[in-house]
Order: structure tokens, then C-alpha cells, then sequence
């Protein structure tokens, strides 16, 4: 069975995982409201993430129409910060780009602590999301 996302690189820089994912092509590339309001009660914290977006400050803002991809960064930051032993304050960010959304392919980066977490986070998050893609 085909994944509806796929990591298809993963690369560890000195401060952030640098990915590469792919969306099948039976998935959808953006967040509708029924997809958010179970992603919402899967992990409720992700709607108060901070969020640089056209709309508001959190992600809670976008969460209902922004792309699948853009849910993963913050799927993978939120999993960063529940394993994390970095200090309360140390800053976790993320950016998402479409190399080609007809295609479903896009680029993620993600600040990191510590890189065997976030290379973690980056497997539960996409464990995370394809479950809930499936349903």
C-alpha cells in the first residue's frame, strides 16, 4: 500500500533537518475542515504553534486550508518539543515550500536540538499524518 506522504530525503545540517516529501497522488495537498477538526483532536496543541501566515499569528489560524505539507513541519516541531531536553525557551521554527504542488512535492525545514529527536519527530510525524490521510 502506497503512503498518502512520503519523506523521500532527509538531510541534517547544523541547525535544521532539511526534507524532501511527496504527496500520492490520490492525496490531497491541502487541510480541509473535516481533515483539521481530526487533526485538532489528535493534537490539540498545534493550533496555538506560532505561525507566520497571511491570516493570523498561530496555526490554528490556517489549520483548516494550508497544505499537508506545512501540517507536517508543525507535526514534527510539536513532536520535537514533547521529546525535546532543551530548554524551555529554546526555539524550535520551521518553513515549507511547494517545489511543485501539482505534483505534490514540497521542501520542509525544521530547526532542531538535538538531531536524533528530531530525526524521531520526523518518523512520528509522518507515521502521524499518513494515519490520518488514511481514515
Amino acid at each position: 500500500m502506497t503512503q498518502p506522504l512520503a519523506v523521500e530525503a532527509v538531510t541534517v545540517q547544523a541547525d535544521r533537518l532539511v526534507l524532501e516529501v511527496a504527496l500520492a497522488p490520490s492525496t490531497p495537498r491541502s487541510m480541509d475542515p473535516q481533515l483539521a477538526a481530526r487533526l485538532d483532536a489528535m493534537r490539540p496543541s498545534l493550533k496555538a504553534h506560532a505561525c507566520v501566515n497571511g491570516v493570523g499569528p498561530s496555526f490554528g489560524h490556517v489549520m483548516d486550508s494550508t497544505s499537508i505539507p506545512h501540517v507536517l513541519e508543525h507535526l514534527i516541531l510539536d513532536e520535537q518539543v514533547r521529546a525535546s531536553t532543551a530548554p524551555a525557551t529554546a526555539p524550535f521554527s520551521g518553513i515549507t515550500l511547494w517545489l511543485d504542488e501539482e505534483a505534490g512535492r514540497a521542501h520542509i525545514e525544521v530547526s532542531f536540538y538535538d538531531d536524533l529527536t528530531a530525526l524521531e519527530a520526523v518518523q512520528t510525524a509522518a507515521a502521524c499524518l499518513n494515519d490520518l490521510l488514511r481514515r
